[in-house]
């Protein structure tokens, strides 16, 4: 029982022993449970830093890049900036290079012009106001020009009143030019060396034939070894007449100084200086200089020149031409022939009329064009906002004078030449003409003549391979071969674009719309083009004649290619003439 008793004790003891064990156990179970929910929130707490952390990391990264970006586009726009500044300190170091040259140039033009005043003050009390009167007398010395230039024969001699006035302001002009001490040449505009003023040369030997007085021949004279000149200064007719170059590479800048129908007027006064001295180097260099024009000059629509300068024309591609131009090739031609008798003066003469002259003068009479296209419509000017006037409507009646003169002319011997046969009625000398047939339009052409026994030569125009004459009584009959053809221009293009330098002529007129719908750009040529022809005619197409827009702007050439051109006429109330080809 004892040991019963004993056994239950320890029994319970060890059964007390083992709760107590086992509710600290218990005990360090929740504990450690405790502490593992603890571990778990901590790390669930660490998980989200991490998240954060990552997102704080990718928004930072997203921010350098973004301010990796910016610093790069700040130094390339820093790098712009620099340039930008080194080229405008280029500039301006340029500039203040060019303006301390420009100061020097000026400070020395100051220095020399204080000497030539000084200098010119010894000479005379009232220099100073003769320099200031110069500039009104010299304007109206180009006034004088154009009084003077009326042809003797448009003059009334019964209005002696106009050549009393003449005279006194030829008078005036030479008297001032001589109490100046200044050359003609030096007068004007000087890009274009002087030939605007000394082209009153043919008016002033004109006076000198009208009045016999010698003062006005004499001042003549002292014009033309300005023309002839050691020095080479421009335009140096005399000499550069033979130097075998082109007009136009006489000297730089063409653009600049090969101004067309003032030198022109200038070559026709030295071939009335001819005509009264008979000093043969002037006709010389004049008929060289018009060869030269015709090889280097010659456009497609018979006039010389592009527009208002020489710069060889006959290597362009387009033609643009001004009035007055052909007007005084047209003279300048004219007066060579009276001198010479060589027809080819009026063949020259023929192209330029029924082409660029008659496409620049208005249908009713009424206005002319300044500036003819070979592409487009012509140009039209208002000068100097003149309603009624203009250089090139100004001077179109000599044009009409001219080839009327010359239609019918009589040399040394008697004998009547015929030269043109456009319908017209002429009478010289007592014999009367009637020209009938619609010449060039027409090419048979009848010639009636008042008086039978006069002596007759008809001209047989160079471009005509034949012309059969018939006569019958007083009426002659002309049949003229019109040899329809192609014409190719050379391939030495010396503008094919217009942003060229030489392509000054594109920039100024070829490429400048004149109108809503202008279509001279479109029009613009960059090659060589060819030309049909018929007798003196240049067929081009035209809405009037019937040509399409497709035809109108098509650049399809044949130019330099052997190929024949036929020709059908075709009715059209709109044009004098009008063809299939």
């Amino acid at each position: 029982m004892n040991q019963l008793a004993a056994g239950r004790a320890e029994f319970e003891s060890a059964k007390a022993s083992a709760n107590s064990q086992l509710r600290s156990a218990r005990r360090k179970l929740d504990d450690a449970k405790t502490e593992l929910e603890d571990a778990e929130k901590e790390l669930k707490d660490a998980e989200t830093e991490l998240q954060d952390a990552k997102k704080e990391l990718e928004d930072g990264e997203a921010e350098y890049a973004d301010g990796l970006q910016e610093y790069q586009d700040g130094e390339a726009e820093y790098a712009d900036g620099l340039q930008e500044y080194q080229d405008g300190l280029k500039e301006y170091e340029d500039g203040l290079a060019e303006y301390e040259d420009a100061k020097k140039e000026l400070e020395d033009g100051e220095e020399e012009y204080e000497e030539g005043l000084e200098e010119y003050r010894t000479k005379s009390a009232d220099a100073r106001k003769q320099i200031e009167d110069a500039k009104a007398d010299i304007a109206r010395a180009f006034v004088n020009r154009i009084v003077c230039g009326l042809r003797r024969r448009e003059l009334p001699k019964e209005d002696q009143a106009i050549m009393d006035s003449v005279v006194r302001q030829m008078d005036q002009w030479i008297d001032m030019m001589h109490r100046l001490g200044i050359p003609l040449y030096v007068t004007g505009n000087d890009q274009i060396m002087g030939v605007a003023s000394m082209s009153v040369l043919k008016p002033l030997v004109m006076l000198y034939e009208e009045t016999q007085n010698k003062k006005y021949l004499d001042y003549a004279a002292e014009m033309l070894p300005d023309w002839d000149r050691e020095d080479g200064k421009g335009p140096n007719f005399f000499r550069n007449a033979f130097n075998g170059k082109e007009l136009w590479q006489w000297y730089p800048n063409a653009a600049g100084w090969a101004k067309s129908y003032e030198m022109m007027s200038c070559l026709d006064g030295l071939l009335e200086y001819y005509r009264v001295t008979g000093e043969k180097r002037c006709l010389d260099a004049v008929a060289a200089i018009h060869e030269n024009l015709a090889k280097s000059e010659l456009n497609p629509i018979g006039d010389v020149g592009f527009v208002d300068k020489f710069i060889g024309a006959a290597h362009y591609p387009n033609a643009a031409t001004e009035l007055c131009d052909t007007i005084h090739w047209i003279r300048l031609s004219y007066d060579l022939f009276l001198i010479t008798g060589d027809d080819k003066y009026l063949d020259y003469m023929e192209f330029a009329y029924f082409n660029a002259f008659l496409a620049g003068v208005y249908r009713d009479g009424s206005w002319a064009a300044f500036s003819i296209r070979a592409a487009t419509r012509h140009e039209p000017n208002f000068q100097c906002n003149c309603a009624y006037n203009h250089c090139c409507v100004n001077n179109v009646p000599r044009t009409f004078m001219d080839m009327a003169s010359a239609t019918v002319v009589r040399d040394q011997d008697g004998v009547f030449q015929v030269n043109f046969y456009q319908d017209a009625t002429a009478t010289l000398d007592g014999v009367t003409f009637k020209i009938r047939g619609n010449y060039p339009v027409g090419n048979i052409v009848t010639v009636t003549v008042s008086d039978t026994s006069a002596k007759i030569r008809f001209r047989k125009p160079g471009w005509c391979p034949k012309l059969d004459v018939s006569q019958q009584g007083n009426v002659y009959m002309l049949t003229f071969d019109m040899a329809p053809r192609i014409v190719s221009r050379p391939t030495d293009n010396i503008a094919a674009d217009a942003n060229d330098p030489k392509g000054w002529p594109y920039k100024r007129y070829q490429c400048v719309a004149m109108y809503s719908g202008d279509a001279v750009i479109r029009n613009y040529r960059s090659t060589m083009a060819a030309t049909m022809m018929t007798g003196p005619l240049v067929l081009a197409r035209a809405r009037r004649a019937g040509a399409t827009a497709d035809q109108l702007y098509s650049d399809d050439t044949v130019n330099g290619i052997s190929c024949t051109l036929k020709l059908s006429p075709r009715k059209n109330d709109l044009c004098w003439g009008a063809w299939d080809a």
